[in-house]
């Protein structure tokens, strides 16, 4: 039969009839074809399913995706274990020299396993185990460099969209924002300005109010698991316990960045403002926190009260009156903020919205 006359017969069909037959043609779909053919992306939706089939993506049968990933953690096994920074019995020296080719092979490769089939989250999860690797690297010897990134001609940035896309193809759900967040903020990630770079990322992909909601109840929940981890490492008196601590102690204050900024996208500055001041208080050095947070939404007026708290007489409020645009940047002087402190003048952050 031509699809021209498959359409002729579909028009004389009713809506219960056109229900009947598609369930009838799916279940007669073997699974594996299913998979490879990406079907249920055409009954879930079908305009993506045309627009990705334009921009066609190399896709892969389960056996292959299955070799993929146990490669890709043999590989991740290997590297951890040092085995591709110096001569060992385990890795040749030729295999050992195209490290970098190895890491974009992986990458590559795991990208091709679509994250709706079978083995796309635990492809997914390899990836993000790679990534957290290439991170690690910085700080130890698993390569023959520690600028992993460039050597590999790849950004941090590009990774973690790949990861984070994966993890959100479908859906947005508060584990797998955990999980995405968990990614994020890793002990592998220490440099503050990477982080900023990557939340932008996760911020992009959320795109409404619903989502909204389900990113804070995900961040609510990591911080409840980390707050118990937290508190058992306190329980332990050594070296390694204290390092977890700290980390984790930093960690929640990252994920509380996001806290803030998702409930201010809610238009919950109250419970934002609850959060700033249960993880920063009335300390100077995190006011750009509440800053940056204003001048992302664009909320010219609190962003100008908060700043009004801290900087009594400015020109940025002429700027901002007469540009109606945010200043590129502002200096924030904090012995000056300190000393307000001492002197209780600083209205907001001791709960109190300074009016303008």
């Amino acid at each position: 039969m031509y699809v021209k006359e498959l359409r002729s017969i579909l028009k004389q069909y009713d809506e219960e009839k056109a229900k009947k037959l598609v369930v009838e043609i799916y279940k007669s779909i073997p699974k594996k074809v299913r998979e490879e053919k990406n079907i249920d992306l055409l009954i879930e939706d079908v305009d993506k399913f045309l627009v990705d089939k334009k921009n066609p993506i190399k896709t892969i049968g389960v056996e292959k995706a299955k070799k993929i990933i146990k490669d890709a953690n043999n590989f991740t096994v290997s590297a951890s274990m040092g085995f591709y920074a110096s001569p060992n019995k385990y890795v040749s020296k030729k295999v050992r020299m195209a490290w970098r080719n190895e890491v974009k092979r992986h990458i590559k490769n795991l990208n091709l396993i679509l994250p709706t089939s079978t083995y796309g989250d635990e492809a997914t999860v390899v990836l993000a185990e790679i990534y957290d690797l290439l991170n690690i690297a910085k700080y130890e010897t698993i390569f023959s460099t520690n600028d992993v990134f460039n050597a590999i001609k790849m950004d941090r940035d590009y990774i973690f969209d790949l990861i984070v896309s994966r993890v959100f193809y479908k859906e947005v759900t508060d584990e797998k924002v955990a999980f995405v967040t968990d990614v994020c903020f890793a002990y592998s990630v220490r440099n503050i300005k990477v982080k900023y770079f990557l939340t932008d990322i996760i911020k992009s992909k959320i795109k409404t109010q619903d989502e909204v909601a389900v990113v804070l109840d995900g961040l609510a929940m990591l911080q409840k698991d980390d707050e118990k981890i937290l508190n058992e490492q306190l329980s332990k008196k050594s070296s390694k316990s204290t390092l977890e601590v700290d980390y984790l102690i930093g960690k929640k204050k990252d994920v509380a960045e996001l806290q803030i900024y998702f409930y201010a996208k809610a238009g919950e500055i109250d419970k934002a403002t609850k959060v700033y001041m249960k993880y920063f208080g009335t300390s100077s050095k995190y006011v750009y926190i509440l800053l940056n947070m204003y001048k992302q939404l664009d909320l010219k007026k609190e962003w100008l009260a908060t700043y009004k708290s801290i900087k009594n007489k400015s020109k940025i409020y002429e700027y901002i009156d007469e540009e109606n645009k945010f200043p590129r940047y502002v200096v924030i002087d904090a012995k000056t903020i300190d000393d307000r402190i001492k002197k209780g003048d600083y209205p907001y952050l001791n709960g109190v919205t300074p009016k303008i």
